[in-house]
């Protein structure tokens, strides 16, 4: 079902490229492996939200080329790869949704056993959406032995979204009167955007883009358009209905294999304490661990808000590094 190609090697570092026959699309990649080592494992890193390259990089900050290479320096080899539409990978990202992002995983781990015939270990290890890729996967995928999950969101999407809006305004410099307002349109936006009929709300959604607040109700990523026009659109993508639709309680009830679950006190973009309380009662068996002083994309933070990421000296905590490895290697 898939193909490969190598292109180039450098010591640690090899670069791939495997073809998703459906819908027939090439995606980047690169393989870390162990110098010098034994590989007891091997891992494919699916990264958060958003339109990400293999390294997920942010500012200079690489965070998945830290965690590879420090996977490496214990013995697991791993596979990332450019989300569809980034970096040398084919298709488009606005028109992938969660399904999409599942096959392209499964691909990975195809591509990556491949690689390491004679091992039995292979894992995924998911980041924010990545993590609910990675329970999604870890039941379609063949292989899989066991999963990690960074910052899990265990809310539905339309839930956890709101939320985040109301914890993003909790720090925003915007006067009391003027988040509530700001609140209640986002709210209203949200309804129409999760609609099942969203696209026939195309017009109400328009208005609530060139609205007052129109600027503020998405989050001001990098990928988000700027015109109101392009804004809509951008709602009404598949990449965006899928994360409003996100829900992955029926896989993680169901879910059989080894995992574990890490998130940061200090998490601004999902909340910690409701979404590790939500996946004890639906998983119980998964033992949670809770770090002091992590942010979202586990690095050492000291608010944890998402403008604070590239400001931080260190990307990927080592901390977070040597939990999964312990815990990979005592499986």
């Amino acid at each position: 079902m898939w193909a490969y190609s190598v292109a180039s090697f450098s010591q640690q570092d090899t670069r791939l490229e495997f073809t998703v026959s459906d819908p027939g699309i090439s995606l980047g990649a690169t393989l870390t492996r162990p110098s010098n080592k034994n590989v007891s494992a091997a891992v494919v890193l699916l990264p958060v939200a958003g339109p990400t390259d293999r390294d997920l990089s942010l500012g200079r900050h690489k965070y998945f080329k830290v965690l590879a290479d420090g996977l490496a320096a214990k013995g697991i080899a791993s596979l990332r790869f450019d989300d569809r539409g980034v970096g040398s990978s084919e298709g488009e990202f606005l028109e992938s949704n969660l399904e999409d992002r599942t096959m392209d995983a499964c691909g990975a781990m195809e591509i990556l056993r491949s690689q390491f015939p004679d091992i039995d270990d292979f894992g995924f290890i998911g980041m924010s959406e990545g993590a609910g890729i990675s329970v999604q996967a870890s039941q379609k995928c063949e292989a899989v032995s066991f999963i990690v999950l960074l910052s899990l969101p265990v809310r539905k999407g339309q839930i956890e979204m709101e939320n985040q809006m109301i914890r993003l305004l909790k720090t925003s410099f915007f006067t009391e009167d003027q988040k509530i307002d700001i609140q209640n349109e986002a709210i209203k936006f949200l309804k129409l955007a999760s609609s099942t009929e969203s696209g026939s709300q195309k017009e109400q959604i328009l208005d609530i883009m060139k609205g007052k607040y129109g600027t503020v109700i998405l989050p001001p990523y990098s990928f988000v358009p700027k015109s109101p026009e392009e804004k809509t659109d951008f709602v009404l993508s598949s990449w965006y209905q899928s994360q409003l639709n996100y829900n992955i309680e029926e896989s993680l009830r169901n879910l059989k294999l080894p995992a574990l679950a890490i998130y940061g006190n200090l998490d601004q973009a999902i909340d910690p304490e409701i979404n590790s309380r939500l996946l004890s009662e639906m998983a119980p068996e998964i033992p949670i661990i809770k770090l002091d002083s992590m942010n979202h994309l586990m690095q050492k933070a000291k608010v944890g808000t998402p403008m604070e990421y590239i400001m931080l000296p260190t990307s990927f905590s080592n901390e977070v590094i040597e939990l999964i490895t312990k815990w990979i290697q005592e499986l």
